[in-house]
């Protein structure tokens, strides 16, 4: 895992530090199951100094437990789209997405959820108590060259009214 390899975290310090990349989202994806928590935790405790937001995705209680949160600090939970494809046929779907959104809450985490591409998925979402949420419902992925375009034709409220 890259997250594991100093010379990746190094790269990723020195990138971040020198281009005053701050604000910057940076997701964490764990999807190896036999990576080294003591060096994660390491790792991402160097990119918790940083002036950048630590997302976690690929929501893992398991992993998310283990990380000395002494040591890092994520500020947002992404709920990934698998969880919310066909969201309003699923109750247990929708019971699992809430206890999602109470435990972030009680870590006062930001949320993301990815993948509203429907307006009954986004009415859910949010009712549920999402703040965010990412999707084809608000725009298909963008190249960087269109994202002023985007802002500047479509507000929030166009978006979510």
């Amino acid at each position: 895992s890259y997250l594991t390899d100093s010379d990746v975290i190094n790269s990723l310090t020195y990138l971040i530090t020198q281009n005053n990349l701050f604000n910057l989202e940076l997701e964490i994806i764990i999807n190896n199951p036999v990576i080294d928590l003591k060096i994660l935790t390491k790792h991402l405790a160097t990119l918790t100094n940083l002036p950048i937001n630590l997302t976690f995705f690929n929501f893992d209680v398991n992993y998310l437990r283990e990380i000395d949160n002494n040591k890092v600090k994520f500020t947002t939970i992404k709920i990934a789209e698998s969880f919310v494809e066909n969201l309003s046929k699923n109750e247990q779907q929708i019971a699992f997405i809430s206890s999602i959104i109470f435990l972030a809450k009680s870590l006062n985490l930001k949320i993301i959820t990815e993948g509203v591409n429907t307006e009954i998925a986004k009415n859910i979402i949010l009712d549920l108590g999402c703040e965010e949420i990412q999707g084809l419902l608000v725009s298909q992925s963008l190249p960087a060259e269109n994202i002023s375009d985007f802002w500047q034709q479509y507000s929030l409220k166009t978006i979510f009214s």
